[in-house]
């Protein structure tokens, strides 16, 4: 029986890539440093981005919609459809937005997204005297008063820069030749909870790993670590702004996951039970990463990945026949490839060379779980 569930798992994983090949994102992370301001630059870059030229064009040209927040840009591709934000016609929160040369695109009220000149980069000293209703409704929000760089002048137009992103926290998708904004920062209570919940379950990650290298009992209070695991998805609602069908499909599975963890260890035999389940405090990071960034689509995203095809080889190479056993390996599976399909593969510019390098992933992950001790859920 086994065996069958390791050619299920391997059907699973497979399953999953095949759908990546045609859902490939690219995300792009930027630059937060003085000396970016007040234009887009890609974080290890020294110019600003161009998008009407090099790779970025040719993204820009294959995608359903760019989204850009202080996450960093986001490339939706073609194929993938768009589930917060529906452009299938035109709404009252949103305006027309046409591409323009030295700079993302243009209102017809005159509203400049994101140029690519210092010089272009131009605001009205007074909001007043902004005609067109977007431009006029971020110039009067505050926020942009370190690094803003922008010229000031009496003019009727305004250009949204790098500040309006990172300062003002505005969140801007364009998609079939409109723009839509909307201020998505989260209150400090939310960002204080969040971060305690993370190293909590970072610490007690750690300590569970070392754990299973030493076959110990690792340490930590467990109701806590329990406690931190379950707050991440409980409290992800709050501003919750997803973009596509795939945003959506990772976040109510990694919701999920992490109750289905909680629960299948909660079933397992008292003697089982060594410390909180890894695979409980992976899903629950990796629920939060897609909560914070608003997708899944981060570096961040690449050690957890790891972990998770860690642990899944972990347990499906020692586990007795035991069918929670099974389906938690299976859900296991199943969460490293919706990692890798919506996360993974949109730091990549061709799906391919991520698919080579989750590759490289599984066989390193597959290669050290033997050193590992007997699993716990």
């Amino acid at each position: 029986m086994r065996a069958s569930v390791k050619c299920a798992a391997a059907v699973v994983v497979r399953a999953l890539l095949l759908a990546a090949g045609v859902c490939n994102a690219v995300y792009i992370p930027l630059d937060d440093t003085p000396t970016a301001y007040p234009l887009l630059r890609r974080v290890g870059e020294s110019e600003p981005i161009r998008w009407a030229s090099g790779e970025l064009a040719a993204l820009r040209l294959g995608a359903n919609a760019v989204r850009v927040s202080d996450r960093g840009v986001r490339f939706v591709p073609a194929n993938m459809p768009l589930y917060f934000w529906d452009y299938s016609t035109t709404t009252n929160d949103s305006t027309a937005c046409h591409g323009r040369p030295g700079a993302f695109c243009a209102t017809p009220g005159g509203t400049l997204l994101f140029p690519e000149s210092a010089a272009d980069a131009r605001i009205a000293g007074d909001a007043a005297l902004v005609d067109d209703a977007l431009g006029r409704h971020i110039a009067e929000t505050e926020g942009c008063e370190r690094n803003a760089a922008r010229g000031i002048d009496y003019t009727t137009t305004y250009a949204v820069t790098l500040c309006d992103v990172t300062q003002k926290s505005f969140s801007f998708l364009m998609a079939r030749g409109r723009v839509r904004a909307a201020r998505l920062g989260d209150e400090m209570w939310y960002y204080a909870l969040v971060c305690v919940a993370v190293v909590v379950l970072v610490t007690c990650l750690a300590q569970n790993i070392a754990s299973l290298l030493e076959d110990a009992t690792p340490p930590g209070n467990l109701a806590v670590e329990l406690g931190a695991a379950l707050l991440l998805p409980a409290i992800s609602w709050y501003r919750l702004s997803l973009v596509t069908t795939g945003d959506v499909i990772f976040h109510w599975y990694s919701f999920f996951y992490v109750l289905l963890g909680t629960g299948l260890w909660a079933a397992a035999k008292p003697a089982d039970r060594r410390g909180a389940p890894i695979n409980v405090l992976l899903g629950a990071l990796l629920h939060a990463l897609c909560r914070v960034y608003d997708g899944i689509e981060s570096e961040y995203v690449t050690p957890l990945l790891f972990l998770v095809l860690v642990r899944a080889f972990h347990k499906a190479q020692r586990q007795d026949n035991n069918i929670l056993a099974y389906m938690s390996v299976l859900a296991d599976f199943a969460l490293a490839g919706l990692a890798h399909q919506f996360g993974f593969r949109a730091l990549f510019a061709q799906g391919r060379v991520a698919d080579l390098f989750f590759a490289v992933l599984a066989l390193a992950a597959y290669s050290l779980c033997g050193m590992l001790a007997e699993p716990t859920f």
